[in-house]
Order: structure tokens, then sequence, then C-alpha cells
């Protein structure tokens, strides 16, 4: 979220500003040591080595609530979307609250997963 917040497709396609270089508190760094499994931590998980990656991004930041992005989450799940993300820069808000969006997606990934035997992340 904070690389997104610094340096996200809006600004980076509309200005044509490109970061060069971050310097972080040394705080920050210390929590935040970056990605945990990184692309092949990611494509072992999925057993996804041969073909692109999918990834859909459900945007509840255009006003939708947790059920109707769950829906949109099932539906890219069965399309065959390996990874369905949440928006970057969204996080609790009182049209989408996190935790609800967390608990109604993951019911849909329960039932995609039951439906095609593939676990989406």
């Amino acid at each position: 979220m904070l690389l997104s917040t610094i340096a996200g497709n809006d600004i980076s396609i509309t200005y044509r500003v490109k970061l060069l270089d971050i310097r972080l508190p040394e705080s920050f760094v210390r929590i935040f040591k970056g990605p945990k499994f990184g692309i092949p931590g990611i494509r072992e998980i999925l057993d996804v080595n041969e073909r692109p990656l999918i990834v859909n991004m459900i945007k509840p930041c255009i006003g939708i609530e947790p059920c109707v992005g769950a829906d949109l989450f099932y539906k890219a799940a069965l399309g065959g979307a390996d990874v369905v993300k949440d928006d970057e820069v969204l996080t609790n808000t009182s049209f989408s609250p996190i935790l609800s969006r967390v608990k109604a997606y993951m019911e849909k990934e329960k039932q995609a997963f039951e439906e095609t035997g593939e676990h989406p992340l």
C-alpha cells in the first residue's frame, strides 16, 4: 500500500514520474521486510510454472459492497484466475469494511474450490 501510494499507476502513468530511490524509517523496514514469497514462491504455491499467472483485481474503492466484490471474486476464480487481489489502496471503509470483505471473499473461495478443485490466492 505504501509503494502504491508513493508511486502507483496514477502517479507514474499520468505524470511520467519514475521512482529511483526511497528511504524508509528503520522502524518501518524492521517490521516490513518485503514480499514473503516473491513470484517463484507464488508459482510454487499455485503449481503454475509453465504459463503466465492470471491475476484479477477487485476495486471496492468504486463503492461496491463486500457481497458484490465476493461475487466478482467467485466469477474470476471460476474463470481461471490464479490470484484475486483486493484494491491495494483501500483499507477499511464504512461501505466495505475489511473484515466483511475477507469473510465474504473467503466463502466464495471455498465455493470456487469445491467446484473447480483449484485454490486461487
